[in-house]
This record gives C-alpha cells, structure tokens and sequence, in this order.
C-alpha cells in the first residue's frame, strides 16, 4: 500500500520514471497487483509511451474483464492518440454493459463535437441511471453542440 501511493504522489509531481520504478517494484513482489498494473498503464500514457501503455493494461483487461476501468483506459489511449474512431467502437460495443462506460461514450462524442450521438446517448444515460445534474449539463452541451441552443437553455434552466 505505502509503494503504491509513493507511485501515485510521483505521478503527481510529474516524476514520472520515479514511479515507474515503484509500480515495477511492487509489481516484482506482487505480480497480482491490479491497480498496480492500472497506475503503471496510466503512467507510461502520460509520457506517450504509448505501446508500453496500452501492454499494461491490456495485461490488467485479462486479469479483470469485467472491470470496465481498463476498457475506458484503453479508449482514453487510442482517442490521445488520434484514433478516436476506434475508441468509439471500444466504447459503442461495451456501453449498454456499464453506465459509467455509456457516460464516457457520451463525452467522447462531445469532444469530438458530435452532439446528435452525444444527445442519444446521454438520453439513454438518463434512461438508465436518472437525469441528475451531469446528465442535464451534457444533454444542455449536446444540444447546443447539434444546433439547437433554445432547448440547450431551457434543459438548463430546468
């Protein structure tokens, strides 16, 4: 536990090779250590090593398919890379499984300044999880985004 927030406080001051050598410590003692593998995935992103990246998670996915926080890591990875197409079909073929994956997929698609997508998926976000007030804001955005800036105003101010 102690390594792996002395990885996390290096990551934050942007040392990163610092805590590249922590998580890889930890990781020779416990192999197992998913959010380990997870914070070292994230790590190797954030200095565009992008191969070593998408290798560490892609080891954490096969530990725990289920835990939707390596697919959205992984989609994070191929939009940062420019290939926000096939973030988009990661997400599209999960996002019926996880809300959290649904709202990801819907802020993709806002960055990427689709608002009818980002307006039906937000809608079924709603759907599924209730309209509260992330839901609301991205449904004012994705309207706006498509064109219509009256009903952005008024789901707002509702």
């Amino acid at each position: 536990k102690a390594l792996l927030l002395n990885a996390q406080a290096q990551m934050a001051r942007g040392r990163f090779a610092e805590a590249t050598s922590v998580l890889r410590q930890l990781l020779r003692h416990n192999p197992d250590n998913l959010d380990a593998q997870y914070l070292l995935g994230l790590n190797h992103a954030r200095q565009e090593k992008f191969a070593d990246a998408a290798a560490a998670l892609r080891r954490g996915q096969a530990a725990e398919p289920q835990n939707s926080r390596w697919l959205l890591a992984l989609a994070a990875l191929e939009a940062r890379q420019g290939r926000t197409g096939k973030a988009l079909e990661m997400l599209e073929a999960s996002r019926g499984k996880d809300p959290q994956l649904l709202a990801r997929y819907a802020y993709l698609q806002l960055e990427l300044r689709d608002g009818a997508g980002a307006r039906k998926s937000f809608e079924q976000l709603a759907q599924t999880a209730g309209e509260n007030v992330e839901v609301k804001l991205g449904l004012a955005a994705a309207e706006a985004l498509a064109g219509d800036v009256a009903g952005a105003l008024e789901r707002y101010r509702r």
